[in-house]
């Protein structure tokens, strides 16, 4: 399609980078496979530049964040599709794609009673939809087991480190992002308080930029938004292939990621997790598209291989080589039922640039073929 005839996608990013690039990521690589678009990137503060678009019908479409109903209504006009892609505050006028925010908090819940810490806390801002909706979901599932949640003062500052300052220890503390994570961290250092022997904390999003700051790795849950930028822009081409169809509006929650357990939350102790074998394993996570080999995870881990081995036999029943093959087919099967990519994408995506290499791995593993 000649570039002049292909539909102009605006992508609105919010001041989270690191989220707004990966989810373009997302929407890059579903337009290289399937749809000839000519992508427009915003970056935050984009409002009145979108309005312009939108106005002078130089845009088909637009996915982004967006912080109200009533913005997006007094933004689109006929014939102008919009997907949101985030939970800044409930959006009900357009569809929107999105973790599952409330599975979030039930993981954070879940890590911290198998921890047995015995306080369990939040801190968030609830002027976001997102921190709200975490918290209900943090909240739910420590009541089902019995426990109760202190909850902080509305945003970090002077009240927010007094009540640090009075809890029971030691204490859980799940945080609404690793911003807050990070704030927390470096309060706890402020008045002397041992992370993680005395507070336990973990975010969300896999904050490089917190941990940096932070003073140490911050535990953190991954957010699903390579996924959620690819179906956003499969959910964008439909609507615009409907034409002049009035669109229903509705939600898609994909699943979060995985807790990343480190420095800020592994506590050690009977029955708890392996430092080392943790440390590895977050790397295979977050590398499931690079050459991994058990030398480097021992490098990682600060152990030898041989020690590592017996680590993973002791907590995981198997090897560094069965985790890393494990993990990649389960990231490729999510991909082939649940993503449009095709199947070359995919063992790109698993550490396997060949596809006839892919296909063999998941025929061993899987018992079919990929296709």
């Amino acid at each position: 399609m000649p570039y002049s005839a292909r539909p102009n996608i605006a992508v609105a990013f919010d001041l989270n980078f690191q989220n707004a690039t990966e989810i373009f990521e997302g929407i890059s690589a579903y337009c290289r496979e399937n749809q000839p678009w000519n992508l427009i990137p915003l970056n935050f503060g984009f409002e009145e530049l979108l309005v312009d678009l939108a106005t002078s019908r130089k845009i088909d479409g637009m996915i982004g964040s967006f912080v109200s109903d009533a913005w997006i209504r007094a933004l689109g006009g006929p014939g102008l599709v919009i997907v949101n892609v985030s939970n800044i505050s409930r959006i009900e006028a357009v569809t929107t794609v999105s973790v599952d925010e409330e599975a979030i908090g039930a993981i954070a819940a879940t890590a911290f009673i198998d921890a047995n810490l015995g306080h369990y806390a939040f801190a968030g801002n609830p002027g976001y939809y997102f921190s709200q909706a975490r918290e209900n979901g943090y909240r739910t599932a420590l009541d089902l087991s019995g426990c109760k949640c202190l909850t902080s003062p509305s945003r970090p500052g002077p009240a927010w480190e007094r009540w640090l300052a009075d809890l029971p220890l030691p204490v859980g503390i799940f945080c609404a992002d690793d911003y807050t994570a990070r704030r927390l961290a470096l309060a706890c250092r402020k008045y002397g308080i041992n992370v993680p022997g005395d507070v336990a904390i973990i975010g969300v999003g896999n904050s490089a930029v917190d941990s940096i700051f932070a003073g140490l790795p911050l535990s953190s849950i991954e957010l699903p938004n390579r996924k959620i930028g690819e179906s956003a822009a499969h959910l964008l081409a439909m609507d615009l292939a409907r034409g002049s169809a009035p669109v229903t509006p509705h939600r898609v929650t994909l699943p979060p990621g995985a807790l990343l357990r480190r420095e800020s939350s592994l506590r050690p102790g009977p029955g708890g997790p392996d430092a080392a074998v943790e440390r590895a394993l977050n790397h295979i996570r977050e590398n499931l598209s690079q050459p991994i080999s058990v030398d480097l995870l021992a490098r990682v881990a600060a152990v030898s291989r041989r020690s590592l081995e017996i680590k993973f036999r002791r907590n995981l029943q198997s090897s560094p080589y069965e985790e890393i093959t494990r993990q990649r087919m389960d990231l490729a099967k999510t991909l082939l039922e649940e993503t449009p990519s095709k199947i070359y994408a995919v063992g790109t995506r698993c550490g396997y640039p060949e596809q006839h290499q892919f296909s063999a791995a998941f025929r061993k593993r899987c018992g079919v073929s990929p296709r």
